[in-house]
């Protein structure tokens, strides 16, 4: 008979695994509401669930707080990208942090069904899976830089494409910034540096993803998202360095939680 621990787990992964089963990919926007466009980015919130899915936890290891401060890198380059038509783009810690801050709100919500008592012991589970054995605050790591990847390459894509959504998908846009700063907490802020224009400018990257996947889904079909055959090919087209002395020090899980 499972003990109470392995219950709540099970019981966790169960609906886990409903939720990701009911995950859709892009589909065409109906209009209904002004965070129509952040359906597709279903994937970041709950990509820290889904790694648990089918996972074997294999043991609590010590990754740890190692004292980084995001807020005193966010100038810094993290990735330098350059297109098969000669653009060149760079993402910066700044250009990261709300991915980083949206992974650690949706893992913190698994991390306290783990432990109340002790958040951070989720973000140190190590667990394996049919393709690998890694930290979830590895896994999260990858996620953040998976996702801010993908939409600087579709924007770098829709702009040499000249693709332009209609204006009526920005037009909430201020408002929604303003209620996602004001609900930030004082860590996030300090953490992020993101300001109401940041997250607007940020959303409106978000959109123009958004609605250039929906139109290459028409065009192309599915795989358009990280991971499909489309976009991982797409990818291939581009040089992207990463630059390991900024990006590596950075603890998923540490940053704007625990």
């Amino acid at each position: 008979m499972m003990d109470t621990k392995d219950a709540k787990r099970s019981s966790r992964i169960k609906a886990l695994r409903g939720a990701a089963l009911n995950a859709a990919p892009v589909r065409k926007s109906s209009g209904d509401g002004p965070l129509a466009f952040l359906r597709p980015y279903r994937g970041v919130f709950i990509a820290l669930a889904i790694f648990l899915l089918g996972c074997t936890i294999v043991n609590r290891m010590s990754v740890s707080d190692n004292g980084y401060r995001l807020d005193e890198h966010l100038d810094e380059c993290a990735f330098s990208i350059t297109s098969p038509y000669g653009q060149s783009s760079e993402l910066t810690m700044a250009d990261l942090s709300r991915y980083i801050m949206r992974i650690e709100r949706e893992g913190d919500i698994h991390a306290k069904a783990y432990d109340a008592n002790d958040t951070s012991a989720y973000w140190k589970l190590r667990i394996s899976t049919d393709q690998e054995a890694a930290f979830i605050s590895t896994m999260g790591k990858k996620t953040v830089m998976d996702y801010a990847l993908r939409d600087e390459i579709y924007a770098m894509e829709a702009q040499h494409a000249g693709f332009a959504p209609d204006e009526d998908a920005f037009k909430d846009l201020h408002y929604e910034a303003e209620r996602e700063y004001l609900k930030m907490s004082e860590r996030e802020k300090l953490s992020t540096g993101l300001t109401v224009e940041a997250i607007e400018e940020n959303m409106k990257k978000e959109t123009l993803v958004h609605e250039y996947m929906v139109y290459l889904n028409d065009v192309a079909g599915e795989g358009t998202d990280v991971g499909g055959a489309y976009y991982e090919s797409l990818k291939q087209t581009y040089e992207v360095s990463e630059h390991t002395d900024v990006t590596g020090p950075l603890r998923i899980g540490y940053v704007t939680i625990n």
